[in-house]
């Protein structure tokens, strides 16, 4: 009886060990964290992974062993351990489901877009706007209202991809479009460049120069110019700031330069080498401007969305020639090195 016993043991441990050992994860899984679905992992049965967000896909690579399944994209490895649902990260927060949860991350995205805009946002079926709410919390990390503004000093320590938060004040915008508006913007402390900022089209009417504006997105680099990206703003409070022109001539060619990025500068005494339309497209696109001064080169740019056909400062630069010596304002953007945005040109005094 007890030799029955024993056998019956072994039988009945090796029955319950049978599902762990025989476990298939291949096919596809959901990527979820917070309630929300990310993405797709596809487990290949030869080993390899097809991780897609957002349209764009990643291959990677997947094993699996007693402790669960290890998904390795592009160098980066995480282990996801068997639970009641699926698989699990719980360092990450991570989960991997066969079922989609109710929302994605693509829905929440336009719902965040169309709150930023003013705009009334559509719910996904079976989805409450508590359900929504919630979720967006989750991804922003609680109220975006919480987060302290940072002093320029602050901003120009943050890496690459930190979240950022400023306070500062509208010098011009780009044309408005499709929800989206990009900013010059200054504070007695510095200046930046917001790359299109989610705005409606009531407020972009209110982004004259002066206004203070409070924004918060990502801070970026894009051609060594850094910029704050995904923004969204709400206005501030307090007496309205326009900044003066800061004379830049003395620091053509130094490495100084690059410290005053998108400030409004003035460049004095600028001869004119070069005038040359993008795309050839004379009065429908920007402007390139090549002009030196003492042997050192700036190039220019008339940007089209900043500065129009229709405005004096296009015409007045369609105007120039080679050879005329001139006094140029403009924002000291960056783009493989110095390339400011032109908004005035005089006769050099």
């Amino acid at each position: 009886m007890k030799k029955l016993a024993a056998l019956v043991l072994a039988l009945m441990m090796v029955l319950a060990a049978i599902p762990a050992l025989g476990e298939d994860y291949s096919g596809l899984w959901y990527l979820n964290t917070a309630g929300i679905t990310g993405g797709t992992i596809e487990l290949n049965a030869d080993s390899s992974v097809v991780y897609t967000i957002q349209g764009e896909a990643y291959n990677g690579t997947w094993t699996s062993n007693e402790n669960g399944v290890e998904v390795t994209i592009e160098g980066v490895a995480i282990l996801f351990t068997p639970n009641e649902n699926g698989l699990v990260n719980e360092e990450e927060q991570v989960y991997l489901t066969r079922e989609p949860e109710k929302i994605s991350i693509d829905q929440l995205m336009n719902y965040y877009i169309a709150l930023a805009t003013g705009e009334t946002p559509e719910l996904p079926e079976g989805v409450t706007q508590e359900e929504m709410d919630a979720a967006l919390a989750a991804v922003l990390g609680g109220d975006t209202a919480d987060m302290p503004v940072m002093t320029y000093e602050e901003y120009a320590a943050a890496e690459k991809d930190d979240e950022v938060k400023v306070s500062t004040y509208v010098q011009a915008t780009q044309s408005w479009w499709d929800g989206k508006i990009t900013v010059y913007a200054q504070s007695p402390d510095g200046a930046y460049f917001i790359y299109n900022m989610e705005c409606s089209e009531e407020d972009a009417a209110k982004l004259v120069a002066g206004t203070p504006i409070v924004v918060h997105g990502y801070k970026g680099e894009w051609g060594g110019e850094v910029e704050i990206v995904e923004a969204t703003f709400e206005f501030g409070e307090g007496d309205p700031f326009i900044a003066e022109a800061e004379d830049v001539t003395g620091k053509i060619g130094t490495d100084e330069l690059i410290n005053d990025m998108n400030k409004k500068v003035s460049f004095k005494g600028m001869t004119i080498d070069a005038i040359a339309y993008k795309d050839d497209k004379v009065g429908e696109d920007d402007i390139y401007v090549t002009a030196s001064k003492d042997g050192q080169v700036v190039n220019f740019c008339v940007e089209f969305y900043l500065t129009n056909a229709e405005t004096e400062v296009y015409q007045t630069v369609a105007a120039l020639n080679a050879g005329d010596v001139v006094d140029i304002e403009a924002y000291l953007y960056w783009y493989e090195g110095a390339n400011p945005h032109v908004i005035g040109v005089t006769p050099a005094q």
